[in-house]
């Protein structure tokens, strides 16, 4: 078991390489995978809070994004617009997402393909396929 990122390989992905998360579909740590969700087309509102950083909600899908401080993006769904509604009016805001959204089991969520994984993603390739 890796402990330190000084014991990862450069050529694999695990915790320690930045933007990764753990896919449960693919069943190991990935940058960039096909389970990524694209973003959602509708305009992010900032937010004031220790961890959130921006949501996003779209109400025909019934779909929230949500951009943590850590840059990571999640879509939940499906969250009705009262909950949502609660959520923008608590503080802190990460812990009512935390009890009304993350705790709930019928609400589902999923990684967002956003600009840093693409990145890696492709600097990752690029490396791998400059290497002997």
């Amino acid at each position: 078991m890796k402990t330190s990122p000084f014991d990862a390989k450069p050529e694999e992905v695990d915790q320690w390489t930045p933007y990764s998360h753990w896919c449960s579909d693919c069943w190991h740590f990935v940058v960039d995978c096909e389970h990524c969700l694209d973003p959602l087309p509708v305009q992010h509102h900032a937010v004031e809070d220790g961890c959130v950083r921006s949501l996003a909600y779209d109400r025909k899908t019934q779909c929230l994004e949500v951009r943590f401080k850590w840059k990571a993006v999640q879509q939940y769904r499906p969250v009705p617009l009262a909950v949502v509604g609660e959520i923008w009016k608590a503080r802190p805001m990460n812990v009512a997402l935390d009890k009304l959204v993350m705790k709930n089991r019928r609400i589902r969520f999923d990684e967002v393909r956003s600009e840093g994984k693409l990145l890696m993603s492709m600097l990752r390739g690029l490396w791998i396929l400059s290497t002997p």
